[in-house]
């Protein structure tokens, strides 16, 4: 058995990490993991994806509103208007920089991924696959968050990169707020209520169209643990652990880890919701590489990240009141 096959088992029975579906990662790959950190992710896989984006950019948008009319008789009267929609979709630069000083893992069993020879094991990254592969799952989760919880002002180093949806969304008065009767809380007896209520709030025309409600892991589970209750016998909430079906409706839960913990729902249109980012820049970079100076190895991550939405309208939030 190979010294890598070896660390593989040990690391699988030790300490029950599963490697054996891992591909081997090469530096080239950079332009495969960036899009994966940012697509990957559950909302970025549901709305849309505005690439190109370095420091701020207009969302365009036409709307017509038509006017049908009589055409029995000649004669020509003007009606229904073409409407120009812009807003500003801003991105932030974000990094993510670590050193790795590979003499620190002599005498531990960190070492088994040291290759054979002294500058070799200095120059090299152990286990190279592993910590890629780890990294772009944790910057996934974050970006999660990063995307509805994100805040300018938060005090915590990974949610204040840039604002998300939840910020947006709550300061927007002209997103239309479900919890009209200032509900103080969440329960699996009022979930479906609230839920329903959203459904009901959002325009006509917007429901013919794609949408979602998006909730955070709490909410999601209490709607499944409500219909439990109610003796719903005759309908199965069939979901894969991320949608499910409004009872009574063709409107579709979608459970976005970044709203956990939040107790906040919100609704509407998933062409009017947009990610921006550079994928295409040089900017964007997954770097791996031996530090002589520093006699370290770098892994630095690059990439740009913001969120926008247009027609507050098509918009619905379900919020708890100001304390």
């Amino acid at each position: 058995m190979s010294r890598r096959n070896r660390l593989a088992q040990r690391i699988e029975q030790k300490f029950n990490w599963d490697v054996t579906g891992l591909g081997t990662y090469v530096d080239e790959q950079a332009e495969q993991i960036i899009p994966a950190m940012i697509y990957d992710g559950r909302t970025a896989s549901l709305i849309q994806v505005m690439e190109g984006v370095k420091g701020s950019e207009e969302i365009k948008l036409i709307d017509n509103t038509i006017v049908l009319q009589d055409a029995s008789s000649c004669g020509r009267s003007a009606s229904g208007t073409t409407t120009l929609t812009d807003k500003a979709m801003t991105v932030k630069p974000i990094k993510s920089q670590q050193d790795f000083c590979s003499e620190d893992l002599v005498n531990t069993w960190g070492q088994l991924g040291l290759p054979n020879g002294f500058r070799a094991g200095q120059e090299n990254l152990p286990y190279e696959d592993l910590i890629i592969a780890h990294q772009i799952g944790k910057i996934q989760e974050i970006n999660e968050d990063l995307i509805w919880k994100g805040s300018l002002g938060n005090v915590a180093p990974n949610l204040n990169k840039i604002d998300g949806f939840k910020k947006k969304f709550d300061a927007d008065a002209s997103v239309s707020n479900a919890n009209t009767t200032a509900i103080a809380s969440i329960t699996a007896s009022n979930v479906i209520a609230i839920l329903q209520s959203v459904r009901n709030a959002m325009p006509t025309p917007v429901l013919r169209r794609e949408h979602r409600i998006f909730v955070g892991k709490e909410t999601f589970d209490l709607y499944l643990t409500a219909v439990t209750n109610a003796n719903l016998f005759h309908y199965n909430p069939a979901n894969d652990n991320t949608s499910v079906t409004l009872h009574g409706t063709t409107t579709t839960i979608e459970l976005v880890h970044g709203l956990d913990g939040t107790s906040s729902i919100y609704a509407g249109p998933l062409d009017r919701m947009f990610i921006g980012t550079d994928l295409q820049s040089d900017w964007e970079d997954f770097y791996v590489g031996y530090s002589q100076d520093e006699d370290k190895i770098h892994v630095d991550i690059k990439y740009r990240l913001g969120v926008e939405y247009v027609n507050s309208n098509e918009f619905v939030k379900w919020i708890l009141p100001a304390s």
